[in-house]
């Protein structure tokens, strides 16, 4: 089994992007950050789009549609209802397909949380450590927790810098 800190770095495929995530064990399953969330059908598969809107950036995503679940609010006494997708990700060098919920977590620190269906099995957890697995994309864009995010912003540092230099030079050269 991997051991999982507390936060580690996940790469989603369907985003292209490394995303800063919260390892919760209390939670059972994974969630994404999602806005502007729309169900669509493209060659007879069910698809969802949707945007992940975070660090003052926009990433449109599509993924195949798994399922409405409901959820149980640990915050009070009601449930919600959220549309289930499945996103391929990779921790490290390990790669695997995972059902993740979608929800706006706009108010939340940060943009993924990391639930017992995708550590069962895969990982054990010691929320004593942060980051303890090496990032699957070092070059690709990181979305950041939004407390460190503020943090460096307010300093006038971008921790997509070199990033984004890449990425004007390719849209440059075309």
């Amino acid at each position: 089994k991997m051991l999982f800190g507390g936060e580690e770095y996940v790469y989603v495929q369907e985003a292209n992007a490394t995303l800063a995530a919260r390892v919760d064990t209390g939670a059972t399953v994974s969630s994404i950050a999602a806005t502007n969330i729309s169900r669509f059908e493209s060659d007879g598969v069910k698809k969802v789009r949707f945007t992940i809107d975070f660090n003052d950036r926009s990433i449109d995503v599509e993924a195949p549609f798994v399922r409405v679940t409901r959820v149980r609010q640990s915050s009070s006494t009601g449930f919600s209802y959220r549309i289930v997708v499945g996103l391929n990700i990779k921790i490290a060098d390990f790669s695997v397909y995972s059902e993740f919920n979608l929800m706006d977590r706009s108010h939340m620190d940060f943009p993924m949380l990391l639930g017992r269906s995708l550590l069962t099995d895969i990982a054990a957890a010691d929320v004593s450590r942060t980051y303890s697995q090496e990032r699957a994309d070092p070059d690709g864009l990181l979305v950041i927790n939004r407390d460190l995010y503020t943090l460096l912003k307010k300093n006038g540092e971008n921790v997509n810098q070199d990033y984004d230099l890449r990425m004007r030079l390719v849209q440059g050269g075309q």
